[in-house]
């Protein structure tokens, strides 16, 4: 048995003629059939050898002319379960020989002519098992299917007649000058690094492609001594984070670089000017501490524990941003800083209003959303920088949104 794939309509064409030509016998069934395809005077010339042929209705694309000129062989197929009849097959035997042309090809003049299709030609012997299932196939669909009445085709034709409008319209989709412009502007920007693209889809490789795209890589991997990357700093904190368990243990420069008030951790959300958070950071971390630790080192973090946190760590201007970014820094795995320069941009990828990221309810549906994402939801990878972002792969979010990393 030998097997070729079509990768356009010209060869398949070619095959159809050939076959029609030489079979005895010509089995079809097909979704939808026009007297326009461009094999169909062959199929015409041949019509006293079709044994058999099984052709669907659905959607109007059968055209009326076709059923009329081949009235006393036609019968009408339906899908079993109510669905779309939608094969394509085409079957040839001549004696022991036999070639069976089956994919996406209907046999119209886009399913031989115009249209990007793609199938398979297959010839042998016809005792071979493929062509004894491809034949029972076949036999099926004939059981199943039923001639057509007068009053059906008539009810047919003047609804095919009426609906010939709409079909054309929708034939092909063609975005809107609106959308195009949304679209061209979206490019140019992606190419300028000033918006990344949607994150809600993209899957592990995609996303690490993304965090490491351009200038990305030595913002996020690399680093130096006075100015450590991404990566770098998310690792740092984890380390403290492992050692001291609470930032009251931690030295006053370990606990600055940890909450982001020094400029050498600027990276996910610099909290410099935030006067008031200083101060209670440096003066009672201990009731900073009572919040963070209703949040677990490991595992998940359910609703309840996030709600206790937020409670804990609520009062007199203690707000999202600083909150969010002590969340990142103990679990990068779970959370994102979200603050002014990155606010706008997250709340429109992930599809939250933008007010809402001010208030603690808002920032944990905006985690839930993140953690449906495939790239979040993926195993931990093997290999080792996929490994180092995966754990951080949350708040390295902020390498995307942040304004100033463009």
């Amino acid at each position: 048995m030998r097997s070729r794939l079509l990768t356009g309509t010209a060869e398949l064409g070619k095959v159809f003629q050939a076959w029609s030509r030489r079979a005895k016998d010509i089995r079809i069934v097909t979704a939808w059939a026009t007297m326009d395809c461009a094999v169909c005077e062959s199929l015409k010339e041949s019509r006293r050898k079709i044994s058999t042929m099984v052709v669907g209705l659905d959607f109007y694309s059968t055209a009326p002319s076709f059923l009329e000129d081949f009235w006393s062989t036609v019968r009408i197929g339906e899908a079993v379960n109510g669905g779309t009849f939608h094969p394509k097959l085409y079957l040839f035997r001549d004696g022991a020989e036999s070639c069976c042309l089956m994919g996406s090809s209907n046999f119209t003049n886009g399913g031989f002519g115009d249209n990007d299709e793609i199938n398979v030609w297959i010839e042998g012997k016809a005792s071979d098992p493929f062509f004894k299932q491809a034949s029972q196939y076949i036999d099926e669909q004939e059981k199943q299917s039923e001639r057509i009445s007068s009053a059906v085709f008539d009810e047919y034709k003047r609804r095919y007649a009426a609906f010939r409008s709409a079909r054309q319209k929708l034939a092909k989709f063609t975005a809107s000058k609106r959308a195009k412009a949304r679209a061209k502007l979206r490019k140019s920007r992606e190419a300028a690094g000033q918006e990344p693209p949607e994150q809600l889809n993209l899957m592990w490789p995609a996303f690490m492609d993304l965090i490491l795209a351009g200038k990305r890589r030595s913002r996020v991997v690399k680093g130096n001594p006075d100015a450590p990357s991404y990566l770098q700093t998310a690792e740092r904190c984890q380390e403290l984070f492992a050692r001291y368990k609470r930032l009251a243990r931690m030295s006053f420069r370990d606990r600055q670089f940890v909450a982001g008030t020094i400029r050498e951790a600027g990276w996910f959300g610099s909290m410099i000017g935030a006067g008031a958070f200083k101060k209670r950071l440096n003066g009672a971390p201990a009731g900073i501490d009572a919040a963070l630790d209703r949040i677990p080192m490991k595992g998940s973090v359910a609703q309840r524990q996030f709600e206790a946190f937020a409670a804990q760590y609520g009062g007199k201007r203690a707000g999202v941003a600083t909150a969010s970014r002590l969340l990142a820094m103990k679990r990068p795995d779970l959370f994102i800083c979200v603050d002014s320069k990155n606010r706008s941009g997250i709340a429109a990828a992930f599809g939250v209003p933008a007010s809402s990221l001010l208030t603690f309810e808002g920032y944990w549906d905006l985690i839930q959303r993140i953690w449906s994402c495939p790239w979040w939801n993926t195993p931990p990878p093997k290999a080792a920088l996929d490994r180092r972002i995966w754990s951080a792969r949350v708040a390295l979010l902020d390498s995307l949104y942040y304004i100033d990393a463009a």
